[in-house]
Formats: C-alpha cells, sequence, structure tokens
C-alpha cells in the first residue's frame, strides 16, 4: 500500500495556496453549513480553482445560510447543479430547499477505480469515506489552487490542513486520515475552512468518474 507523497503537513504547499497561480474555469459555490455558534458557516465561490468570494457567519439560520448562497449563485450565474453544501445539521433543510448537491461526511467513497486497481486493493474501498477521499484529492490539487482572497483567514486555514494527516498507512486498505474529532481536539474548533476546501474536489471526483466511463 502505498504512503501519502504530499503530506498533510507539507507546510509550504499549504502555504502557496495563498499565492499559486490562477488558473480560471467553470465556477463552483461550496459550502459548509452549521448553524449552533459553535462552528463557522462557510460559504466559497470558485473560478476553477481561485477562490473569489466567500462568506463567513459565526451564526447564522438556515434561511439567512440559503439566502447568501443564492445572492452568490445569482451574481456569479452559479447553477445548483454546481453548488455543494455539507448537508449534515441544518445543511438538510438548505439542500432540500436550493435543490442543490449535498455533501455528507460518512457516505461512501466514489470508486473511479480502473479494475486493475481494484484487484490490487482486494476489491476494498480505495479510500474510508467520501471525505476522506476528497482530501487525499485536495493535497495533489495544491499546486492549482488560490485562496488569496480569504488571506484573513491564512491562520486557520493553515492549522485545520496542517493538523491533517494519513492514519494507519501501514495497514490494509482503505486509506484513512486524522479523524474529524481528534482534529478538533488539536486545534479546539471545527476544521470549517478545510472541509470546504476538501468538497471542492467532489467535482473534479465526479468528473474523473464521467471520464473514466467514456474511456
Amino acid at each position: 500500500k502505498p504512503v501519502l507523497n504530499i503530506s498533510f503537513n507539507f507546510f509550504d504547499k499549504i502555504q502557496d495556496l495563498f499565492t499559486n497561480p490562477i488558473q480560471n474555469g467553470e465556477k463552483y459555490i461550496v459550502g459548509d453549513v452549521a448553524g449552533s455558534g459553535v462552528d463557522k458557516a462557510v460559504i466559497t465561490v470558485w473560478n476553477g480553482f481561485e477562490v473569489i468570494d466567500y462568506k463567513i457567519f459565526e451564526k447564522c439560520t438556515a434561511l439567512e445560510y440559503q439566502e447568501a448562497v443564492q445572492d452568490f449563485s445569482q451574481k456569479y450565474s452559479v447553477p445548483m447543479s454546481r453548488t455543494l453544501l455539507d448537508q449534515d445539521g441544518i445543511g438538510w433543510a438548505v439542500v432540500g430547499n436550493l435543490r442543490c448537491k449535498g455533501f455528507q461526511n460518512g457516505s461512501k467513497p466514489i470508486d473511479n477505480r480502473t479494475d486493475y486497481e481494484q484487484k490490487q486493493q482486494g476489491g476494498k474501498p480505495a479510500f474510508a469515506n467520501l471525505k476522506t477521499q476528497c482530501y487525499f484529492l485536495l493535497q495533489e490539487y495544491f499546486e492549482k489552487i488560490n485562496i488569496a482572497k480569504m488571506e484573513r483567514w491564512r491562520e486557520e486555514i493553515i492549522a485545520e490542513l496542517d493538523v491533517y494527516e494519513e492514519v494507519d498507512a501501514d495497514k490494509d486498505w482503505p486509506r484513512k486520515i486524522t479523524p474529524k474529532e481528534k482534529v478538533k481536539e488539536i486545534i479546539g474548533r471545527s476544521p470549517d475552512f478545510a472541509d470546504t476546501l476538501a468538497m471542492r474536489m467532489y467535482f473534479e471526483i465526479t468528473q474523473q468518474k464521467r471520464i473514466a466511463r467514456i474511456l
């Protein structure tokens, strides 16, 4: 089983997220919904791999969050088919009302492996869940992503990303990362920024699956 080539503790790569060259592309909205006041609610607007706008709620209702997403959708002409929100907690209501794509942290990974890769992994899932799959792909995309727009939150974002690493790398599939509860214990809060960045990879994973089917 291969170990992670670029560690989640690869500090220079994380720092570069704020200065990488900009690559334009389709626009997406990705958000981590929260409403208790304990965790932040995050909405990010992406042009390709660049965050071009965002909104942070220290506390909000489902309706306030929903309206903010709708405002971004209209402002940047982003369809609901390219809008992905964490549907845990109050996110269920927002996803249902907007009819956008929902992200569930514990859901199964998306299998876009070749028959050979599946055989090499003994038919077992490559990743513990979809969230883990997104985090592994995120570290591969570090050199493409630019989040300079979120400079104000640099320290928080770096702290969240820097704590993640592959766990049980010497064991059999599936691959795993630091559990969220452990991350919260280490940094003293929920990794809302890191989760939102990782969720952006959902669209890349689903695109890879479509390409695999065509091939």
